[in-house]
């Protein structure tokens, strides 16, 4: 696993790990990522866990509470965002631990 690189974020190491693992069993389910500044939409396919898709926007708000997320269960699109270019590094470690690109 790639080490991430957080800004912000109350996580320990090994809780941030556990973390990642969780949100990377969303990964099958992806089906794409829109990037925009500063935010991006990950589009889930129809087997997608949406309880696990609010609980993971949930922990992560607990933790980073800079995030913004935006869920639409009749499109089955997540969207990300973070209000400042410094908290970039955050939403990209995200998007990668959600699509499994760590």
């Amino acid at each position: 696993m790639k080490r991430l690189n957080v800004i912000g974020c109350a996580l320990s190491g090994t809780e941030l790990e556990a973390r990642a693992r969780l949100a990377g069993r969303l990964a099958p389910a992806v089906e794409s990522v829109e990037r925009r500044p500063r935010a991006a939409e990950i589009a889930f396919g129809p087997d997608v866990d949406e309880e696990l898709v609010l609980d993971l926007a949930r922990r992560e708000r607990e933790c980073c509470s800079f995030f913004e997320f935006a869920w639409s269960a009749s499109d089955r699109r997540l969207e990300v965002a973070v209000p400042e270019d410094r908290f970039q590094p955050s939403l990209d470690a995200v998007v990668a631990a959600v699509t499994g690109d760590l």
